[in-house]
């Protein structure tokens, strides 16, 4: 009882260390550059906004959309350091619809990243299970058909039989 509450606060106290730690940062970086600031803030927006949307524990929406909003950034603060970091470079850029435009089609790239990356993994990992699944059933097919009777039922195959006879029907249209 008494670790977790030690672990407990060690955590607290390690989020309270880090929200400081970027507070004073925040500060400093206003005072020293404030035109990083104005970019940062106004292009860092839909990473605020994934940050506060986020469902998922390991924080993979906020890191998806935080590194492509980074990424569509780059050319604004490459920008920005051209002209010296001045205020009037700031307001031009953050004036200027094309980098907002480039900066907010990033971070969308990095919202539909997220959404649609899951989706097109598990439709690769159902086919290639299919693909598995009826290697599987051809070799057991072939096995029984030179085995015989010596070559146990297996449990799984014989309790989806209309999936297997949907296999063997696919198996013998590649076959042939």
């Amino acid at each position: 009882m008494s670790e977790e509450k030690i672990e407990s606060k060690n955590q607290s106290s390690f989020q309270i260390t880090g929200l400081i730690f970027f507070l004073v940062s925040l500060l400093i970086l206003f005072m020293f550059f404030p035109a990083l600031l104005i970019i940062l803030s106004i292009g860092m927006m839909p990473t605020l906004g994934a940050v506060i949307s986020d469902p998922t524990t390991n924080r993979a929406q906020s890191t998806c959309v935080g590194f492509c909003n980074i990424s569509g950034l780059v050319p604004a603060l490459h920008q920005l350091y051209l002209n010296n970091f001045s205020l009037a470079s700031a307001y031009v850029i953050i004036h200027d619809e094309f980098y907002l435009l480039y900066i907010l089609g990033i971070s969308a790239m990095g919202w539909a990243l997220f959404f649609i990356i899951p989706s097109i993994a598990v439709s690769m990992y159902r086919a290639r299970d299919k693909v598995y699944l009826i290697r599987m059933v051809k070799r057991y097919k072939d096995l029984k058909e030179i085995w015989g009777d010596a070559l146990p039922d297996s449990e799984i195959l014989t309790n989806s039989k209309g999936m297997i006879k949907s296999f063997h029907d696919e198996t013998d249209r590649e076959v042939a």
